[in-house]
């Protein structure tokens, strides 16, 4: 006997994977337009005036701008700040490829944020076997704003 949608994890994969990033993108959509802020702009102001660390060692491992140090972090910071290059490489490819434009950086955000979306639905229905609730569970973080940290 053939599986049904809700019974067919390839099919509620698939699903998933197209639902929530389209989710993601409609209710988001107005964020590509907008600029680069935050970190993005230090980061920017960084590699223009050629003083930005090499991408590998990531924006958050300098030491000399105590912004970028001790955001998350209370009490002593560690050795080389934090080791995050892929933010760095994900910018520079960006940048080499369409040059100071956010909107290919803010596409990638809401299409990771939509993808995190559809893998937590598949862990919480993986985890309770409902996948209604795993589909709300996906439908409540995809309408959560604080998607920009999937690539930044």
């Amino acid at each position: 006997m053939a599986a049904t949608l809700g019974e067919d994890p390839v099919r509620r994969l698939g699903l998933l994977a197209l639902i929530l990033p389209g989710l993601a993108l409609l209710l988001h959509g107005a964020y590509l337009v907008a600029p680069f802020a935050g970190d993005d702009v230090i980061w920017l102001n960084l590699i223009r005036e050629g003083s930005a660390p090499p991408w590998w060692r990531g924006l958050w491992s300098q030491s000399r701008l105590p912004c970028l140090t001790s955001l998350w972090w209370v009490g002593e910071i560690p050795p080389g700040g934090f080791w995050r290059p892929l933010p760095g490489l994900v910018l520079n490819v960006s940048l080499a490829l369409f040059g100071e434009v956010a909107l290919p950086l803010h596409l990638l955000s809401i299409l990771l944020h939509g993808a995190s979306a559809a893998l937590l639905a598949l862990l919480v229905t993986r985890l309770s076997t409902d996948p209604r609730l795993g589909f709300l569970a996906g439908l409540f973080f995809v309408a959560c704003a604080f998607y920009v940290t999937c690539s930044h």
